[in-house]
């Protein structure tokens, strides 16, 4: 995932508006769109049942006064910049390196990152897991029980020191930081 991140990146290459839905036998599906250095180019669309990565270039076909068709020019140009990044990152045995897999890599940072945004204030965040408490999330507590601050500061510091203690890796240290925790 590294490596096509990096892809992604030297590109200019982000994603946004990632949906996830129930797919086939419990899979994940994914609706997202990608962007090349800030303008909307392409549309992704994983349907969950096991099949390639859609990807869907942007722009339209427009029917002119004589009953033809004709390609828009953003379709035209979108197509050719799609056209270009699977010429330098064809669909290969290394994933990383393929269209296909930058974009599902995108899609899926952008989902590890919004479930990062949404974990970090409940508890302790380490791979895989989160430290909680029964009282609450840690922004929550801090609120409801403003009057003893001091109290759920040390209880969270003395779970962030147990996780440490133990090798674990603490994610969420930017935000343990801004409530008090000593790192």
């Amino acid at each position: 995932m590294k490596k096509s991140l990096e892809n992604a990146k030297k590109e200019g290459l982000t994603v946004k508006n990632v949906k996830t839905f129930a797919g086939h036998d419990g899979m994940v599906g994914i609706n997202a769109d990608i962007y090349k250095d800030g303008k909307k180019f392409c549309h992704i669309y994983d349907d969950a049942w096991g099949g390639p990565l859609m990807i869907t270039a942007i722009g339209s076909i427009d029917k002119g006064k004589d009953d033809k068709y004709s390609i828009s020019s953003e379709l035209s140009i979108n197509r050719d910049i799609l056209k270009d990044l699977e010429k330098r990152y064809p669909y290969a045995e290394e994933w990383e390196n393929s269209v296909e897999g930058i974009f599902n890599d995108l899609a899926n940072e952008a989902l590890r990152l919004k479930e990062f945004k949404r974990d970090e204030k409940k508890g302790v965040v380490m791979d895989g897991s989160i430290m909680k408490w029964k009282a609450g999330t840690i922004a929550n507590m801090l609120k409801k029980y403003a009057h003893q601050k001091e109290k759920i500061i040390a209880m969270v510091q003395k779970g962030y020191d147990e996780c440490i203690a133990d090798g674990e890796k603490v994610l969420n240290t930017v935000y343990l930081k801004s409530i008090g925790i000593k790192l």
